[in-house]
């Protein structure tokens, strides 16, 4: 016999649970249970979520299922809508986020700047002409920067403060990566993937002579990047110098996740995949516009069981940010608007638009 510890379960409720063969109430914990737990609980026995914890049409409370709250954004028919977290932005790109913070670059301001995910004002942790890209780890976050074909490779505590130059670099670092002990850069003017370790010190060619290295990701010992060729349907993706696909059209961003590569095809107008250790080519999803400017190549991003990017429906005309499985299966629109850099973390998806930067719950 299963034994459960519920809540004090109103008569209504312990009337459908007692009758379930093999089941016990041998306990009532106090306070009383509010509407919604009170679901939680008795659905979870009986395995019927259709019990009242509010409208799960419109209650961003309980929107779809009980206890899925919207984080802010409103409920209707069922689906969480985006929230806008902040407006009024110039030229924002490269968004990434970690466990508490969003970070993102105006390059037209020359600043790098961060807010709480939750919602808040902006935080300007760094100014300098033209910033390209930004990755962080647990308490550290690094930013590339370029002007006339010179630039460099700097870090600055997450919460701000000074910024340390850790590599000066010839040309125009597009992207960069970052893993346990290095931090790894595309140089997209130069054709070049370097490294350098996160302390600083001397930096190490990984490539050279690469047709536009754009996208840059590492996982686990891999350094995989993206060759654009300037748009010709010679691109490749490469890990560790061997090329993994090749004969490509524009590929930009690129994540690697549960033993595959993945990036986005044509500029974001597909997602395509190859297992790490190489074999065919997958195509995931296809059909939408490029997302365009190829300076986002970081928005391409993962949770490990999703695929997320920017891109445009074609039909419509406008801009879009999508969802497919990792193994596959239909395309999810999640929003439909002027899109680029997107972000996600286990609970929201993260982009920005022309100013303003959204969340959806997922």
């Amino acid at each position: 016999m299963t034994e459960y510890t519920l809540g004090c379960l109103s008569m209504a409720s312990l009337a459908r649970v007692l009758p379930l063969a093999g089941l016990a109430l041998v306990a009532c914990r106090t306070p009383p249970l509010d509407a919604a737990t009170e679901a939680t609980d008795l659905g979870a026995i009986t395995g019927d979520l259709s019990v009242t914890c509010g409208d799960k049409q419109a209650d961003a409370n309980n929107c779809g299922r009980c206890g899925h709250s919207c984080l802010g954004g409103a409920c209707v028919a069922g689906l969480c809508q985006p929230l806008e977290l902040q407006t009024q932005l110039v030229d924002p790109f490269g968004l990434i986020v970690d466990e508490a913070t969003l970070y993102w670059i105006s390059n037209a301001e020359g600043q790098v700047l961060s807010m709480p995910k939750a919602g808040g004002s902006p935080t300007v942790l760094a100014s300098r002409d033209f910033p390209q890209a930004l990755a962080v780890d647990a308490t550290t976050l690094y930013w590339a920067w370029s002007t006339q074909n010179k630039g460099e490779i700097l870090s600055m505590p997450k919460g701000g403060g000074s910024s340390t130059t850790l590599a000066t670099v010839d040309g125009t670092p597009r992207s960069i990566a970052v893993d346990t002990n290095n931090i790894y850069w595309a140089t997209v003017d130069r054709g070049d993937v370097s490294e350098v370790a996160k302390s600083g010190g001397r930096v190490f060619t990984l490539a050279s002579n690469q047709a536009s290295p754009v996208g840059i990701a590492t996982l686990t010992g891999n350094v995989c990047w993206t060759n654009t060729d300037a748009g010709k349907s010679a691109g490749s993706v490469v890990c560790n110098n061997l090329t993994m696909a090749d004969h490509l059209l524009s590929p930009v961003g690129i994540v690697i996740t549960n033993g595959a590569i993945f990036w986005a095809g044509n500029g974001g107008a597909s997602i395509d995949s190859v297992p790490q250790g190489g074999g065919q080519v997958r195509t995931l999803a296809s059909g939408f516009g490029g997302g365009g400017n190829v300076r986002n190549s970081a928005a391409v991003v993962t949770d490990r069981e999703s695929i997320y990017w920017a891109g445009t429906d074609v039909a419509a005309g406008v801009g879009v940010v999508l969802r497919v499985g990792i193994n596959g299966g239909a395309t999810t629109t999640l929003f439909q608007g002027r899109a680029s850099s997107v972000a996600v973390d286990d609970v929201a998806v993260y982009w920005v638009g022309t100013n303003e930067i959204w969340r959806l719950a997922k």
